[in-house]
Formats: structure tokens, sequence, C-alpha cells
């Protein structure tokens, strides 16, 4: 087995300084030194090498760009003193534009240069490599949180998958008393394995408490959701809004169900916000 890191978030780098730097020398009862690491894939006495496959222009731009920047702000801050086991850490950054086949292409030109990837945006893309890590047996920090993933022992999902953030809010929304069994709820549902996965905890949900859904399946491209919301004043009028879209569909949902008065309360997926949003035209109607 060449590489199989179960830990969270820093584990591809700092599982090195617990089982290198922080033990011993297998048997010996000798403390490791940092030349004495043993190096592999992505480690080299001088570096440690992490993928990451995001996506610049997409969809989740906003979140991707963010979420770069933080995980190179705990690499340089990691770096400046000392990196880890004496090595410094490198993130080599791949854009693939939430395109599946241009992700395979560069996960296969990275696969072999690094320890492991510190993140891989979008359920499609990570669904399309997941066989693949397992073949090569390559640890990723998914930044997508389907439910379809928890299969792969090489995907670490660092939060609740999609369907236990619905299950939550859901039962958050029931609990401040603004909805009841047997009431009617809106869906709206990005197609593909994000939106499903958010999907099966919202008919979960909706099947213990006996709710009435009214599913919206949208795609990518639909960038106004007035049809979806509107739709949902009418008989029956639902109570709330459960959101699996991207944050820009987001936005236009919110946007709408204030403009229409229907004023009900909204429930999302992470993914279907970014703090962007309270900055843009948006954010009273998020308020």
């Amino acid at each position: 087995m060449r590489r199989a890191l179960a830990l969270p978030a820093a584990a591809l780098a700092g599982a090195l300084a617990l089982s290198g730097c922080a033990g011993n020398a297998a048997g010996s009862g000798t403390p490791a030194t940092p030349g004495g690491l043993r190096t592999g894939t992505g480690v080299t006495p001088t570096e440690i090498a992490l993928g990451a496959l995001t996506e610049y222009a997409g969809p989740f731009a906003d979140a991707s760009v963010g979420l770069v920047h933080g995980q190179q702000i705990w690499i340089n801050e990691t770096n400046a003193a000392g990196g880890i086991c004496g090595r410094k850490i490198k993130l080599e950054v791949r854009d693939h534009r939430d395109d599946t086949g241009t992700a395979t292409a560069q996960y296969a030109a990275l696969e072999s240069r690094v320890l492991g990837f510190l993140q891989i945006m979008g359920s499609t893309v990570t669904t399309a490599l997941s066989k693949s890590m397992v073949d090569n047996e390559t640890t990723a920090i998914s930044l997508s949180r389907s439910s379809d993933l928890l299969t792969n022992p090489y995907v670490i999902i660092p939060a609740s998958t999609y369907d236990i953030e619905m299950i939550n809010g859901l039962s958050s929304l029931m609990g401040q008393g603004k909805i009841h069994d047997g009431d009617a709820v809106g869906v709206i549902w990005f197609d593909g394995e994000y939106g499903a996965s958010s999907l099966r905890g919202v008919r979960y949900f909706a099947k213990l408490h006996h709710l009435t859904l009214r599913e919206v399946k949208i795609s990518a491209t639909d960038a106004n959701l007035r049809d979806a919301v509107t739709g949902f004043a009418g008989a029956p009028r639902v109570r709330a809004i459960a959101l699996s879209t991207t944050p820009q569909q987001t936005a236009s949902a919110a946007i709408v169900n204030q403009q229409l008065k229907l004023n009900v309360p909204l429930i999302g997926s992470s993914t279907a916000f970014t703090p962007a949003l309270l900055a843009g035209p948006s954010a009273r109607a998020l308020g």
C-alpha cells in the first residue's frame, strides 16, 4: 500500500510529523530526525508536494478561490515555522474549470508527483476521480460532501455530508416553530451528485414528518430562479425552501422570495452559500 492516510485537514503533511519526526525509527527506540525520514511520492529531503484541483472559473469559483487562499495561509505559516520535518510544503494548484475531462488529465499529471491532494473541488469531479484514487491509493480532501463518496476510503470529507446538512437545517426550522409536521416545503436542487445527496436528506426528513415536498430540479446554467420560487406561492403554499444550488442561484432565490413577499425561511447546503453574497444585491434578502 503506497498511501492510505485517514486523518482530517492537514493530515497529508501533518502525518509525517506525527509518524516520522515525532515518532521513533521503526523498532529502534531511537528518535527519528528530519534527515532520517523516509521519502516517497511527493516527499523529498527538502519538500512535501501537495496537489489541489479547484475551479477558478465555474459556478463555485468564489468559494474555490477563498479556499485556496486559506490553505495557502496555512502553508505559509507552516513553512515560516520551519515546515514539516524540516521540509517546506508546496501546493500545486490546477484549475479544472468544473470540467471532468480536464480534471482527469490534471489528476493523472499530478498524482505521481504529490503526496496527496489538499483539495478536490466539485462533486462531479471528485466522483469521476474516485476510482483512480482507490487504484492509486491516493488520499484527497474532498470539498464536495456528497454522501456517495463515503464508500471511498481515500477520500476525506472534513464536514457533514449534504444529506445530513439538510436534515439538520430542516430540524432547526422545526425546532424554531417555522415549519410543522404536514407542511409543504419547496426544494430546489442542483442536478448531479451534489443536489442528489442533499435531496436524499430532505426526503428522509419529509418522510419522518409527513411533509409535502415540491421539488424543482435545475442545472448550473439556470441563473434566474424566479419561475421556481414563484411556483411555490401556489397551493400548497410552501412554508420553507431548501436549496442545493450555486451561490449565484441562492442569491436569485432569496431576492425573488422577498420580491414576491413569500418571505419563507431558506435553508441551504453549505455549498449554496459564500460570504461574498453578503456584500452583493442579495444581502438584504438573506439578512
